[in-house]
């Protein structure tokens, strides 16, 4: 077992609640880990990114944590559209550099998420005279045309030093010695 617990009674290290690790390795992953969703979820509304409540969710799941034989990792999953907000994505008449991404002139606009989201967005202004779903339609024109300004809301929180402190608190619960026999 990746932590050295030997437990009889079925139940293996992978079965234990991730309080009951405190101090191992993989008792210090699951903090860094929920530590770093609260700070994102933080971001998302710092970033007044509320209007996909979905992303912010997201965050909200218990980490995942994956064991191997050999490694122990942590797993951050954030949906496309957390991506695309991060980076931004071009349009096809302003560009935003650094972006991966971007709608060319042959790309169909996003129809179907702009129609969900003027359906089911409370307190949205539509204009007198257009319904939800005409609204989600300009919308995903507007998105195709000027794209999606980049809001960093993961850079910010992935790039501040979380990653090194994660290192040096994983470094106090490493060691090395040579024990000399006699």
């Amino acid at each position: 077992m990746a932590d050295g617990i030997q437990i009889n009674s079925g139940l293996s290290d992978l079965d234990l609640n991730p309080d009951l690790l405190d101090g191992t390795v993989k008792g210090v992953l699951y903090d860094f880990a929920s530590k770093m969703q609260t700070a994102l979820r933080d971001s998302v509304d710092k970033k007044k990114l509320l209007y996909t409540a979905e992303l912010s969710q997201s965050l909200a799941v218990e980490p995942a944590i994956i064991e191997t034989e050999e490694f122990i990792f942590y797993k951050l999953e954030v949906p496309r559209h957390g991506v695309y907000q991060n980076e931004g994505v071009s349009g096809t008449e302003r560009t935003y550099s650094g972006s991966r991404f971007g709608f060319k002139q042959s790309s169909r606009p996003p129809f179907g998420a702009m129609v969900k989201w003027a359906e089911t967005k409370f307190g949205l202004s539509i204009p007198q005279g257009m319904t939800a779903k005409q609204f989600g339609f300009a919308a995903a024109y507007n998105k195709k045309r000027f794209g999606i300004k980049p809001t960093y809301w993961l850079d910010e929180v992935v790039n501040d030093g979380r990653v090194e402190e994660l290192e040096n608190e994983l470094g106090k619960r490493i060691g090395f010695f040579i024990a000399e026999q006699f």
